[in-house]
């Protein structure tokens, strides 16, 4: 059998090079040399064998002329061949349904301010708009809608009371709330059965049908308390029940919780009472105030608390808001050049899930609305069901053909979108105490503030962000099965900023040392804030526990979401600079390098955040700073590490919590020896 006659155009340097992948893939083929000048040698060492008589492959020549030319041409193509693995490795992931993730809006607590003059509480509905200017600094607005309904009371907070005894301790509300003032303990640091807090509120018309007070907690050490969700079988010791009530005037009256988030007070939440129809102002037996108030009252009535509530803060009239906006009963054009198969919403990007669409298939306007149901891939459906695919980024509807799918039947101004809604993005992330405005006017509504800033608010993902999550997200098909699973899933939580998590098997962490079968802890790491560690907020706990919860997690399991522990780490390090060397920038650039290499989010071995429990060792440290040098340190003469202000001994390594970070703060650099020019 003779040879091939694809052997004879095949050259010695066609041999297989890999370079550098994309996403998670380390080394993919190089299909073809993309460069113009490896082009034009290639075509001139087989000239010889194909045009044996074109001896003057000189400059200057036309037939080199034309080889020059040939390779700049060539050369944008074989850079887009160079591309198919990557091509191909998108393509898998579409197969596989990995798309990329939409960006998700922000969150906040909103607070209303009713009128004095009010005859009432005021009804504020589900949906209410306010606007506030973008986080983000393009000058934009950004629209906020509540999520709930709330009844926002003409009163104010004026004075709450503790009693853990036999008598009531006033508790300074101004002071509790300025900035960096210690948080409280409603019911003091031991809370027996029977403790008591007393809320005072003051204005002239008492509160109708419901009220909501949000409660801000904190841990001892700043961070937000753990939230917990799904099956309460974590719990190593009983809980505390907490019972409601109001002073009708010299009378306590039960109020009803028709809303707990706060789980008794063990977390950060809001608590929805619906108050009785008559609430007149007192002055409880014990509490020394000339001035009648509107007195709410909650009490221990039975258990314990595992650890006592501290409270930061308390705020009236409080509900969640989101930054999205509506669009109402939009009718729908279609896409030119699509085959009226597909059509377009005129407002982006669009959150997913959102979308309300009906079609008029009767014909006439209003008769025959049918609804059309959002599905992921036509491919799945017969040719009469009624679904749809919507790409939110480029707000397009696409269509069944009547093979997968059904087909739109032929109709004008058919299609109408009932609501749906856009936003998100990190423009919501914005900061406590904005100014809050009211797109839409109620009476004697006459404020909203946030107290807290906003958590959560994500852009788009990026395709190479895309192409990293989508293996493992192939693994995880969309369920929690593993510790693994969880940390992946974790970020995709709506209104949560999320951006590492740790997962524990068996622990509720609002318990130390506790065995807890079926409870699954998740510690979290939020987005780089700047000069303090990455401390998730106590929305992105709650929005992360819930999404785990109700979307990943298997029935029955408990998830408890918190913030992991942080060092304080510091390096003092002496070095030896080389002679040549800018003494100045060369200090500047180790302490960068420390700075990045012990940072939670982008440090370690791989810059991907430094690892759960990783051990700090110094021999790692000396290299690391070597190495990126680029030679211009000559050596390391000293290393210590001082953690959480505690100086450790010379080049020793350190063992933090096996469930703990590090936080890089409070380098010290100092050059030393003869080639540091002394």
């Amino acid at each position: 059998m003779s040879t091939p006659w694809w052997g004879r155009e095949r050259s010695p340097r066609d041999a297989a090079v890999v370079v550098p992948g994309p996403g998670p893939a380390v080394q993919v083929p190089r299909l073809h040399p993309a460069r113009r000048t490896d082009i034009v040698r290639e075509l001139l060492a087989r000239a010889a064998a194909y045009t044996p008589d074109w001896t003057n492959q000189r400059p200057g020549d036309a037939g080199y002329a034309l080889a020059l030319l040939f390779g700049e041409l060539s050369e944008p193509v074989l850079q887009r061949l160079n591309r198919l693995p990557e091509k191909s490795f998108v393509e898998f992931l579409n197969a596989a349904g990995i798309s990329p993730l939409p960006q998700q809006p922000a969150r906040v607590m909103l607070t209303f301010t009713a009128d004095q003059g009010a005859p009432g509480s005021v009804l504020v509905p589900r949906g209410f708009q306010t606007s506030v200017a973008a986080a983000d600094g393009s000058g934009q607005t950004v629209i906020f809608e509540t999520e709930r309904s709330v009844s926002a009371a003409s009163l104010s907070m004026a004075a709450a009371f503790r009693k853990t005894g036999g008598l009531f301790e006033e508790i300074d509300l101004a002071a509790a709330l300025v900035e960096g003032a210690p948080a409280w303990l409603p019911f003091g640091a031991r809370p027996p059965v029977g403790a008591t807090l007393m809320i005072g509120l003051l204005g002239g018309t008492a509160p109708r049908g419901e009220l909501s007070i949000a409660f801000v907690l904190a841990s001892t050490d700043g961070a937000p308390p753990p939230f917990a969700t799904g099956g309460d079988i974590g719990a190593a010791e009983p809980g505390a029940f907490l019972k409601w009530e109001i002073l009708d005037g010299t009378r306590f009256e039960a109020a009803a919780v028709v809303r707990d988030q706060t789980r008794g007070l063990t977390q950060s939440g809001i608590v929805e009472l619906r108050v009785p129809e008559r609430w007149r102002l007192g002055r409880p037996e014990g509490i020394d105030r000339d001035q009648a108030m509107f007195w709410l009252r909650v009490r221990l009535i039975h258990g314990e608390f595992a650890t006592p509530p501290t409270v930061r803060s308390m705020y009236l009239n409080a509900v969640e808001a989101v930054a999205v906006r509506t669009v109402r009963d939009e009718v729908l054009e279609y896409v030119p050049g699509s085959d009226r198969r597909r059509m377009r919403l005129s407002q982006l990007p669009v959150i997913p899930g959102t979308l309300e669409l009906v079609v008029l298939e009767g014909g006439l306007e209003g008769d025959g609305e049918t609804p059309w149901s959002a599905t992921d891939r036509l491919v799945t459906h017969g040719s009469t069901d009624r679904v749809y695919v919507l790409d939110a980024e480029a707000g397009e509807i696409q269509f069944g053909d009547n093979v997968h799918g059904m087909r739109l039947p032929r109709g004008f101004r058919h299609v109408v979108a009932r609501s749906y809604q856009v936003g998100g993005g990190t423009a919501g992330r914005v900061a406590a105490e904005s100014s809050f405005g009211l797109i839409q006017s109620l009476p004697f509504l006459i404020a909203a503030t946030n107290p807290q800033a906003a958590s959560g608010g994500r852009d788009g993902e990026t395709r190479e962000q895309t192409m990293n999550r989508g293996p493992e997200e192939i693994r995880t098909r969309g369920r929690s099965v593993t510790l693994a699973d969880y940390e992946l899933l974790a970020r995709q939580a709506e209104g949560a900023d999320v951006e590492r998590a740790h997962a524990i098997g068996g622990r509720d962490i609002r318990f130390p040392g506790a065995v807890a079968p079926g409870s699954v802890t998740v510690l979290l790491v939020s987005s780089d804030r700047g000069g303090e560690p990455p401390l998730p907020d106590a929305g992105s706990l709650e929005a992360t526990a819930r999404w785990l919860t109700a979307e990943v997690a298997p029935a029955g399991i408990q998830v408890v979401t918190g913030s992991p522990r942080f060092y304080r780490v510091g390096v003092r390090v002496s070095v030896v600079v080389k002679r040549a060397a800018d003494v100045g920038s060369t200090v500047q650039s180790a302490l960068q390098n420390l700075q990045d290499y012990l940072h939670p989010l982008k440090g370690g071995e791989d810059g991907d955040g430094w690892p759960f429990g990783g051990v700090i060792r110094y021999q790692a440290l000396v290299r690391m700073l070597l190495d990126r040098s680029r030679g211009d340190l000559v050596a390391v003469s000293g290393l210590n590490l001082v953690v959480d202000g505690v100086l450790q001994g010379r080049c020793e390594d350190y063992a933090i919590a096996a469930d703990a970070l590090i936080w890089p703060a409070g380098h010290e650099v100092l050059p030393v020896g003869e080639e540091a020019g002394r």
